[in-house]
Parts: structure tokens; sequence; C-alpha cells
């Protein structure tokens, strides 16, 4: 069921999960959905629409898409000469996916484009400044603020970052990497968590 937030939330569209859906997750790389399905008329699904499958496929790569996914990018069906309708392949991103499309800014409470910027400082800074940022964008999950979790095996040093006009979900994943935190990085609900998820990731679930 795709539900929309314009101008307040309600039931959309409806589709089984027809052959050819899938969803796909890669640690800190990629997290989506596609829904095919067809209609004999386009169906105009706005940026923000979304589908909750929590608790609905809890069972698919170990849970890993039991989450809200939204539409991030503008879709366009395939017109079907065959039967007169529209061929959808509707993907949609994890709801955190929409963090690509905001900068990473030190003071985001104010206006200004602090393109570029740097800090020096153990992980938990560089979180807290994260946080504000999801806070000044309005962002939460399903009406709980984001907060950070940092698990025991990563060391909480300081370390030098540079966020060279870098969109929240790249600099998230760039504080992960092997020369900065070494570590993994996921979000779950409404938790950002750092350490090392101690399981086996299947990539694609059909």
């Amino acid at each position: 069921q795709v539900k929309t937030l314009f101008p307040y939330t309600t039931l959309f569209r409806s589709t089984p999960i027809n052959a050819g859906a899938k969803g796909r997750f890669t640690l800190m790389k990629e997290d989506y959905i596609i829904l095919p399905f067809s209609v004999p008329d386009p169906v105009y699904f706005k940026l923000g629409d979304y589908v909750d499958l929590s608790g609905v496929l809890d069972e698919s790569l170990g849970g890993l898409l039991s989450k809200v996914y939204e539409i991030v990018d503008l879709q366009k069906p395939a017109f079907n000469a065959s039967t007169g309708g529209y061929d959808y392949k509707l993907r949609m991103d994890a709801y955190y996916w929409k963090w690509k499309n905001k900068i990473f800014k030190y003071t985001p409470e104010h206006a200004g484009h602090e393109a570029s910027w740097s800090l020096t400082a153990p992980l938990d800074v560089q979180l807290g400044v994260f946080l504000r940022n999801l806070k000044a964008l309005g962002y939460t999950y399903k009406g709980k603020e984001f907060e950070f979790r940092i698990d025991s095996t990563v060391e909480n040093k300081a370390v030098a970052m540079r966020y060279d006009n870098m969109n929240l979900l790249d600099a998230l994943f760039s504080m992960a990497d092997k020369e900065k935190w070494d570590c993994d990085c996921w979000i779950t609900d409404n938790i950002i968590i750092l350490g090392e998820m101690n399981m086996v990731i299947p990539s694609e679930s059909s």
C-alpha cells in the first residue's frame, strides 16, 4: 500500500507483491525495493510517497527489508502497446536515503551555504552535528527524533574530518571509513548505529 504524506496521510495506491518484485540491501551502498505493477491509467506519484513494510517483510533478508521506503526520485511508467496501459517498476529507497539530497552543514540552524568545512573531534561529537542537521530539516522516523549509538567495538577517538560539499548520507558513511573509525554503519528505525554488524547480509530478496 503506497501512501502519500501530502496534503495528509492517505492510501494512494494498493498493489500485491507481484512477480519481479525485489528488495536489495548492501551495507552503506544501497537499500531499496522495486514494485512492478500495471495500471490502465498513469498514477502520479510524488516525492515522499511511501510504503511501510514494518512487520510485513520481517523474514526477508533477516528483517533488513522491514522498514519504511519512500520515493526519492520521480519516475515515469512505460506505455504498454499490447494492453494500452502503463507498466511500472516503482523504485522506493529506504526512508533515510533522502538524506542524500541535503548537504551536511556545521551550523544547520542558520541559513548559508557552508559547503566545505572541517572538524577534528571524537565520533560522538561528529554525530552530534549530524543529528542537528536532521533536526533542522525536520527529519524524524514515525515522529521520533533520530539518535545514535556507538558500539563498544568502536574507539571514540578524535579524527580530522573534511566535509567538502558532501551530502548527509555520504558524510555519515564516510565516518565509518577504514581510515577514520573503521566500522559499519546502518540505521534501524530512528537509531543510527556505528559498530560491527555481526551477520552475513544477503544482498537481495525477490
